[in-house]
């Protein structure tokens, strides 16, 4: 009898890893730019972060930067 739930809590466990390990690390596909606007769109946002490096700029903040505008 002692053999047999062993067994069966090993059984158990093993499923229950492997349904964890597939909840964790699962990722969908990548949704492309003319996906509805509800959904993320990993092509929209690779273009924001691109515009975002690009076109724009550095914008570092400084902590001295911050403290004269708080202090302004």
């Amino acid at each position: 009898m002692q053999a047999g739930k062993l067994v069966l809590l090993v059984s158990f466990y093993t499923l229950l890893i492997g349904y964890a390990l597939h909840a964790f690390y699962w990722t969908p596909t990548p949704l492309p730019a003319d996906a509805p606007a509800s959904k993320f769109a990993e092509a929209r946002a690779s273009h924001h972060v691109s515009v975002l490096t690009q076109d724009i700029g550095v914008r570092s903040v400084s902590a001295f930067q911050a403290f004269a505008v708080v202090m302004s």
